[in-house]
């Protein structure tokens, strides 16, 4: 399925949330799942039981329970440890079930009636039970904003219990997007309740350790080596196949693709350096896979620096940036230039007319003259830091690279900080410790997930931006219930960002994805969209090493 056709798909599954709350009638969630896990497999071919799959990854989450604070480490792990009341597949977008059969949607938007899935327990035995759910969503309406998973469900009031399989919510307002808010990437997790009540949540001990219900638990974390998780038994959904995922660090993305090549390493979470991709695909026993995605990887202003405070500056250091350039030299061509202030892989929501300053140097170094950055005898106009990140996405030191190189031109000396991006959370976000710094993250598949980046508190806001029409068209995008009128007020939010230039859009971001091709299905490809699986999670993957006679193989 293509870009274009996944946004759609998510667009016409909003559109009939929409439709069915605007028409004031009760509204019902999928129907329970079928007594019984349907066999995942490629084709005609069945999966095997048993085996170990390795994940490669660049550095250690900071935490496994990530309700609280932000570790963008914690969701490639987490995901398989946890639940949520209900999940949304990668490729589309649509809502499925989880932990939560079915639901009800009242008249007039305000309450979801949420019935719970029978026999859950929790990796150490004990029942799940709507208390728990209570617990987890009761303990982040006190947190409040302050916890990373309550800023995408701010319309959520009140919580309520009334038997040991329902969950009643109540919203404040018509919230369009509460679903995706609780399926969501960076949606809350359900936490064990006897195992959080009375406690400190962020210096709880089970935060390394999680007790979920997800298709894994955790066996061993050392921290710096690996993390290692076995099956759950016991688990709800399809699979898992694997009897065991070993995320390994290795955080030297060369000595990846060597392990990868050798089959220490099954698959590599970061992508590997573009320009192997063409090798890697020739080799015996390896594919690659191209998952688009609608992640933009952005450079961004500390707009408490008194330097960047001047628009000017901003322009012109973007007008000094060549996308171009960076896709070529960085990325051989494989990923888009970005060219405005929003990402085109969400097409319905996308204002191609709010574009950022294109490349001109000659422009850069006029308006830098006008902020008063005249070129000292040196040739240099002032010296900035820029912190780019190794992670996940490939090429962010070498960016940085190209920029420094770049900006050199016009007169602006960069010293490149190149750091873990398990430091990001602490050195960027809290500490606030950059003057320019780069990153990335996933803006859809609904563009309310752009408030993360430019939303005063957003998660990912890390210039310190905030624009009051800004807030006030994200507060109206989720209550508005007709598509075309939440596209017109996503564009003016693009145009706004686009005149006040907090940060500067790079490149729009293609995975690729290498593994070893003894193992099959995986979450990004489409027998994981077909049976509902979601993002990051591993019950689907099976090897060819496994057997048709294991012990743990359902029925």
């Amino acid at each position: 399925m293509t870009i274009i056709a996944r946004s759609r798909a998510f667009a016409t599954v909003m559109a009939a949330l929409v439709l069915t709350i605007g028409a004031c009638a009760p509204a019902s969630g999928p129907a329970p799942a079928a007594t019984g896990p349907t066999p995942a497999g490629s084709g005609s071919v069945q999966p095997k039981w048993g085996g170990t799959l390795v994940v490669g990854v660049y550095t250690d989450p900071k935490f496994l329970n990530s309700n609280y604070d932000f570790d963008g480490q914690a969701y490639y792990q987490n995901m398989n440890l946890f639940s949520k009341l209900v999940n949304q597949d990668y490729q589309t977008g649509k809502i499925h079930p989880d932990l939560a059969t079915k639901w009800d949607i009242s008249a007039d938007g305000l309450t979801y009636t949420f019935h719970l899935r029978e026999g859950v327990k929790w990796h150490d035995g004990k029942p799940f039970t709507s208390a728990d759910v209570k617990w987890t969503y009761d303990d982040l309406i006190k947190e409040g904003i302050k916890a990373q998973a309550f800023r995408i469900i701010t319309s959520l009031k009140s919580v309520a219990a009334p038997d040991a399989k329902t969950v009643v919510f109540t919203l404040n307002e018509t919230d369009a997007l509460f679903l995706v808010g609780l399926a969501g990437y960076y949606g809350a997790n359900v936490l064990p309740k006897h195992l959080y009540e009375g406690t400190d949540v962020r210096k709880n001990p089970y935060n390394l350790k999680p007790i979920g219900t997800g298709p894994f638990k955790v066996v061993e974390l050392v921290t710096g080596s690996h993390l290692i998780m076995e099956a759950n038994p016991e688990y709800y959904g399809l699979g898992p196949y694997l009897d065991k995922l070993i995320f390994k660090v290795v955080p030297n993305l060369a000595t990846m693709v060597s392990t990868l090549e050798t089959g220490e390493v099954g698959y590599s979470a970061p992508s590997p350096p573009f320009g192997d991709v063409a090798r890697l695909r020739s080799l015996p026993g390896m594919k690659v896979d191209e998952a688009p995605s609608q992640i933009v990887q952005w450079t961004a202003f500390n707009l408490d620096d008194p330097k960047y405070k001047d628009l000017r500056v901003r322009q012109a250091i973007t007008h000094a940036v060549d996308p171009k350039a960076i896709s070529t030299q960085v990325f051989s061509g494989l990923v888009t230039p970005s060219t405005a202030t929003y990402i085109s892989t969400v097409p319905w929501a996308y204002n191609p007319n709010a574009k950022q300053p294109a490349y001109d140097p000659a422009k850069a170094e006029k308006l830098l003259d006008e902020a008063g950055f005249k070129r000292g005898p040196d040739g240099v106009r002032f010296k900035t830091r820029y912190a780019a990140w190794i992670s996940s996405l490939a090429g962010g030191p070498e960016m940085g690279q190209v920029i420094k190189q770049q900006l050199g031109k016009v007169g602006i000396e960069v010293n490149l900080e190149v750091g873990e991006f398990a430091l990001f959370n602490e050195k960027i976000i809290k500490k606030r410790d950059f003057e320019m710094t780069a990153s990335g993250g996933p803006h859809g598949p609904d563009p309310s997930e752009f408030a993360n980046f430019v939303g005063t508190g957003g998660t990912r806001n890390v210039m310190g931006y905030s624009n009051a029409r800004v807030d006030e068209l994200f507060k109206m995008g989720r209550k508005t219930l007709n598509e075309e009128e939440r596209k017109k007020i996503y564009f003016e939010i693009q145009e706004i960002i686009a005149k006040d230039l907090p940060r500067t859009n790079l490149v729009e971001y293609t995975y690729m994805r290498p593994y070893r091709s003894e193992f099959h299905d995986f979450w990004w490809q489409k027998v994981a969209t077909d049976l509902k699986i979601g993002q990051d999670m591993y019950n689907l993957t099976w090897s060819e090493k496994g057997s048709d006679t294991h012990p743990r193989k359902k029925k």
